[in-house]
């Protein structure tokens, strides 16, 4: 969810984001973002600073932060708002495999084949879906890493419908 003048649609309003980038080989990253299984237009895209130098940072042994800034291993600008389903796949996903994931904003099973999303289980690398109770660990479903929660998040029950 945001409040951010970025989803004007409001704060009670969930929203599915997914992003990719595809290397070219030249040295260059071709980023995607999508909203609500849409891609949005070119001049938020092209904002993206994207090169394959950047692109190798996420193959380091640095710890990921969802939802802030991993600041010299600490939180950093942290999000407020609600983060639900976030996953990583080691391939750039198609936009009609993107369109599947929104499903209408209703979660789908990562680990199932549907549709445009066949064959792609096999590339999902982490897949935390946010649902354990209020504790500091949580459960990657594509039963790869864990992960600790941290800066005192709130659990919620709240879905989109």
């Amino acid at each position: 969810k945001s409040d951010s003048a970025v989803f004007a649609d409001g704060i009670n309003d969930w929203k599915f984001i997914a992003y990719t980038a595809t290397f070219s080989g030249s040295g260059n990253i071709t980023p995607a973002l999508f909203v609500d299984g849409s891609q949005v237009a070119g001049s938020i895209q092209s904002s993206l600073e994207c090169t394959e130098t950047k692109g190798a940072l996420w193959t380091s042994s640095d710890k990921l932060y969802i939802g802030c800034s991993n600041n010299a291993g600490t939180a950093s600008n942290l999000l407020t708002g609600i983060i639900d389903e976030f996953a990583i796949w080691n391939v750039a996903l198609s936009a009609g495999a993107i369109e599947v994931l929104f499903n209408s904003g209703l979660p789908i099973d990562l680990l199932k084949d549907k549709d445009d999303y066949e064959g792609l289980t096999e590339n999902l690398q982490a897949w935390y879906r946010f649902e354990e109770s209020p504790s500091s660990a949580v459960i990657d479903h594509a039963e790869i890493s864990e992960g600790n929660l941290q800066g005192n998040p709130t659990y919620s029950t709240d879905v989109p419908q």
